[in-house]
């Protein structure tokens, strides 16, 4: 089933690809991450040298739109087979990644969602 987007999640995507500062503001629960999730999978599937850092201010929300991102990342795989998974490494820092994840973390994801707390200390 193909993904059908809200008005504002079509308008916020089309602008951040054409290189566009976007600010969306809706209701809880209305989508909003597929606005920067989209976009971000799009570099990093085409860009083998792009990378994304997703701040988040607690390890709950992160958790969350970790999840929303395996289920984005499980509909591109739908269209372009292991190429979505093998080329974007996502990967979690936060308090709970044991030392040798954070290191692979560091050195091998092109994804990473962490939290400010990490991001200051680790």
């Amino acid at each position: 089933a193909r993904l059908r987007l809200f008005s504002h999640q079509h308008e916020g995507i089309g602008a951040a690809l054409r290189g566009k500062n976007v600010c969306v503001a809706t209701s809880t629960a209305s989508g909003k991450s597929v606005c920067y999730n989209a976009p971000v999978l799009d570099s990093l599937l085409h860009d083998p040298n792009a990378t994304a850092l997703y701040l988040f201010p607690t390890k709950a929300l992160a958790q969350d739109q970790i999840r929303a991102l395996r289920v984005m990342l499980d509909g591109a795989a739908t269209y372009l087979g292991d190429r979505a998974e093998k080329s974007i490494d996502v990967g979690t820092y936060d308090g709970d990644t044991p030392e040798e994840e954070r290191n692979r973390v560091r050195a091998e994801c092109r994804l990473v969602i962490t939290n400010p707390d990490m991001l200051h200390v680790g």
